[in-house]
């Protein structure tokens, strides 16, 4: 008699039937379905360009008047409370548990200082040409992945 591989029926089954697998409630550990609600993440798209542009010229005009380091401490004071009115209610202080401080805190300076130099240079060139920069970011990290990677892998990750 031959034993079945739950895990293998369950991953056909899924293909076959196109349900995605449940995800864990955060606050009970209990497993729920998960549903696609595709025109909802259209607008939080939409919603989050609109808040990135807005955020962004409100930068540019405050960086005029206000100094680069108050802006920026308010401009993250307004995000953590922001955040933490909807994220705290849904998972408690359990959220701020880490195994990976080191990561998280060299995460959080690289955050910091992008975030810097994203403000100093809307306040030396224009708005348009800043952001434009910054959106090739993503070329810069491949660039640097490539480069700073060990892994042979690395080199042709986006060649195919």
């Amino acid at each position: 008699m031959q034993q079945s591989n739950g895990a293998a029926e369950a991953g056909v089954a899924l293909k076959t039937t196109g349900e995605h697998p449940p995800h864990p409630s955060p606050r009970t550990g209990e497993r729920r379905e998960r549903s696609e609600r595709i025109p909802l993440g259209i607008a939080y798209m939409l919603v989050a360009t609109i808040l990135f542009a807005g955020s962004s010229a409100l930068s540019k005009w405050l960086v005029a008047t206000y100094p680069i380091g108050e802006m920026l401490f308010v401009r993250a004071a307004a995000a953590l409370v922001g955040s933490g009115l909807v994220i705290l209610p849904a998972t408690g202080l359990a959220v701020f548990r880490t195994k990976r401080l080191r990561d998280h805190m060299l995460r959080g300076i690289s955050q910091s200082c992008a975030q810097t130099f994203l403000v100093i240079a809307f306040s030396l060139m224009p708005l348009a040409s800043a952001v434009a920069i910054n959106f090739s970011a993503p070329l810069f990290a491949t660039v640097a992945a490539v480069v700073f990677s060990r892994k042979p892998s690395a080199r042709y990750a986006g060649v195919r």
